[in-house]
């Protein structure tokens, strides 16, 4: 009875010594992600990379890929994708890039199409699923083999009410997740769209700037060319002025 209760017990504190270092994995993450955020780093492939690559890193996810949002093409494009030695085995034996062509938003089959549509999470655990139509379902499954893959994720990025990309997570967990790792993939749907959106807030905000330095060159190339302008009509008043006066002067 003394040993079961001893083992009891001994259960409970590796469950809740698991539970706090899965917390403390994830506090580093999220403080990591945020230091990208406040970074100098403000080219949004290199921060939409980044981000990527922290997450694998720290909490070794198979793969991580965030995707913009095309308004103007009406499809969706590759942000960035996780830089494993895994992806780019895979990336190498398909001669293909994972998420490398645009995926159009009529490809409805596509569940990050139908992630970003729904605005919904999407779930699956077959790679082909987010890979079609530029991927057969042989080369799907090779892909998924050679990464490791059991279930992904996709999250809409949704940042002030607006859907502008998506989030894809794989893992590989045969058993399930559990709540608490299903949360903190829901939180990083979140933070990695403030990221995201932060990159792309710097980018019109710079581009805006751009575009009144131009504004002032036109409006100073405009005051140079005016006085000019006027100059010379001026010098030549001004000499008939002259003339008129010298010739009074002369009478």
């Amino acid at each position: 009875m003394i040993l079961l209760s001893q083992f009891h017990i001994n259960e409970e504190i590796y469950k809740k010594n698991k539970d706090l270092a899965e917390r403390n994995k994830t506090l580093t993450l999220l403080r990591k992600i945020d230091e990208i955020i406040l970074s100098k780093v403000t080219d949004i492939q290199q921060t939409a990379q980044q981000v990527a690559n922290t997450i694998v890193d720290e909490l070794e996810y198979k793969l991580v890929a965030i995707l913009l949002l095309d308004k103007k093409d009406n499809a969706v494009v590759k942000l960035a994708i996780s830089q494993t030695d895994l992806v780019m085995q895979a990336e190498i034996k398909l001669n293909q890039t994972l998420f490398g062509v645009k995926i159009p938003l009529f490809e409805e089959s596509n569940l990050i199409v139908r992630a970003i549509k729904s605005q919904r999470m999407q779930l699956t655990h077959g790679l082909n699923d987010i890979l079609t139509p530029h991927f057969s379902p042989e080369q799907s499954k090779v892909a998924q083999q050679i990464v490791g893959i059991t279930t992904s994720f996709i999250y809409p990025l949704i940042v002030r009410g607006e859907v502008f990309g998506a989030m894809v997570v794989s893992i590989n967990v045969t058993d399930g997740l559990s709540d608490f790792k299903n949360d903190l993939i829901d939180r990083l749907a979140g933070v990695i769209g403030i990221a995201i959106d932060n990159a792309l807030l710097y980018l019109a905000i710079q581009g805006a700037n751009e575009r009144l330095k131009g504004i002032d060159r036109l409006k100073d190339e405009f005051v140079s060319l005016a006085s000019h302008e006027l100059r010379t009509p001026m010098t030549v008043i001004k000499s008939y002025l002259w003339m008129i006066l010298e010739k009074e002067q002369a009478f």
